[in-house]
């Protein structure tokens, strides 16, 4: 008769590379819900070609939370707050911004997150 270890093993029921990787994965999953905060620049030509728009519609439709406004030095500000997978699409969204846009450069500082935010909107 085998012992009940080597019966587990063999099935695939203890702890072995399969609950191993499938933890890994729930973690993963995990990460991607975590709350984040960033304060992004956007340079290049972002002004005058519905950047904030496009920016406060890609935030607006996955339920991130913060701002984006035109800055007086031609830049855009985004400030967004939300699951950290989805944040971080958005950023990526950003990096192509609308078809008139050309984004040159993109600075993302992590910040503390607000949980007073409340919807995504453009400030003046």
């Amino acid at each position: 008769m085998r012992r009940k270890t080597e019966a587990r093993k063999e099935s695939g029921s203890s702890l072995g590379p399969v609950k191993s990787e499938h933890l890994f994965h729930r973690m993963h999953d995990f990460r991607n819900y975590m709350e984040k905060r960033v304060l992004a620049t956007v340079y290049g030509l972002v002004q005058g070609v519905g950047f904030r728009m496009f920016v406060k519609r890609r935030a607006s439709q996955t339920g991130l939370k913060g701002t984006v406004r035109n800055m007086p030095n031609g830049t855009v500000e985004i400030d967004a707050q939300g699951p950290e997978g989805l944040v971080n699409e958005l950023l990526k969204n950003v990096r192509t911004g609308p078809p008139a846009s050309k984004v040159s450069a993109l600075d993302v500082v992590p910040q503390p997150p607000d949980h007073t935010m409340k919807g995504f909107r453009i400030m003046q």
